[in-house]
């Protein structure tokens, strides 16, 4: 798992939270949109692989997407105008595996990310909406 405290956050202690960032996402001026917070893994991490997998996208796709903020984070942040804490590199652990074990809680604990949103009021016509929104047809 990403950790405990990422656990929680799909859990009771930020259900609702989740449910606010999408309905901002479907506000008129909602997108585009940025989603960070201080250090950017577990919150964002567990958000943004929250939102990825209830618009479709397969497990391992959105680990992969994770485990990019590794290699981000190892950047020095030149030319960035990174002036705080982030402005030199940062070892981060953002393993894959984490993310697909985070994914597995939420199916198994809560039925996946639809209907842990849809418990927090996040209807299943807002869900669809959002896919619209975040999602294109390939080919």
């Amino acid at each position: 798992m990403i950790s405990g405290a990422s656990i929680d956050l799909l859990d009771a202690e930020r259900g609702e939270q989740l449910a606010i960032v999408v309905r901002a996402l479907l506000a008129p001026d909602g997108l585009p949109a940025i989603i960070g917070c201080a250090g950017g893994i577990d919150r964002t991490g567990v958000t943004v692989g929250l939102l990825l997998s209830v618009v479709g996208v397969p497990v391992e796709v959105v680990a992969a997407d994770y485990a990019l903020s590794s290699a981000c984070y190892a950047t020095d942040g030149a030319g960035a105008g990174l002036d705080d804490w982030r402005a030199g590199a940062v070892e981060v652990d953002c393993r894959p595996e984490y993310m697909v074990a985070t994914i597995e809680h939420l199916e198994r604990e809560h039925g996946g990310a639809a209907a842990l949103l849809g418990r927090h009021g996040v209807e299943a016509g807002a869900i669809d909406e959002l896919v619209d929104r975040l999602t294109e047809v390939s080919g």
